[in-house]
């Protein structure tokens, strides 16, 4: 039971910190594309 626990709390985590860079990495590509599409309406 302990083992399984272990496990069960490592794939979690797995899970939570490929989600939390999967998510940082949308946002930081979002956040380079608005200024660029700011310039393209600006000007």
């Amino acid at each position: 039971m302990r083992e399984s626990l272990r496990e069960t709390m490592r794939m979690v985590a797995g899970v939570c910190v490929f989600y939390t860079l999967l998510h940082l990495g949308v946002i930081s590509y979002l956040v380079g594309l608005l200024p660029s599409q700011l310039w393209s309406w600006a000007f």
